[in-house]
């Protein structure tokens, strides 16, 4: 918002600009203070009115802050972060299925997997924690038998449970 009195400094100010902490910068301008930068031997003022202060975060991360504190998370979301979700998602399935049969909670099973094979290839990285998990003796996969579609993170599993 410098306009033409800067017009051939504007590439200098500019990198000044960028080479300021840019938290403090943000904070003093919108505390109403005014920052003095030189460029090229000129003195300039920035100021609320010269200078517009707006938050924008990086792709792949999350920014929030108020005053001095502010929190930067990661949004990419990785191949093992994918996994744990999906091992998180199928457990909470096979969790609901044994209340819903009925079983009680010491009851162990088996557990039948089938209609998915990248589903199916993360049960098999976990395969002991879900068993672990859920009290299953064993997991079966692609037994012929009547199964449950259930949905994880937007795929298809067909899963069935047989108490032992």
């Amino acid at each position: 918002m410098l306009g033409k009195p800067y017009g051939r400094l504007i590439p200098g100010i500019k990198k000044a600009i960028g080479a300021m902490n840019q938290m403090e910068l943000a904070q003093t301008i919108n505390n109403g203070d005014i920052v003095t930068i030189n460029v090229a031997g000129t003195e300039i003022e920035l100021n609320s009115e010269k200078l517009l202060v707006t938050m924008q975060g990086l792709e792949g991360y999350a920014f929030a802050g108020e005053g001095e504190m502010g929190v930067v998370l990661i949004t990419h979301i990785t191949e093992e972060l994918k996994e744990e979700g999906n091992v998180r998602e199928i457990l909470s399935k096979i969790q609901n299925m044994r209340k819903e049969s009925g079983f009680e909670v010491a009851d162990k099973i088996r557990t039948y997997v089938s209609g998915n094979e990248m589903l199916q290839n993360v049960i098999v990285k976990f395969e002991e924690q879900i068993k672990k998990d859920t009290l299953s003796i064993e997991v079966i996969y692609n037994f012929d038998r009547e199964y449950k579609v259930v949905r994880i993170n937007g795929e298809d599993l067909k899963l069935d449970l047989e108490k032992l």
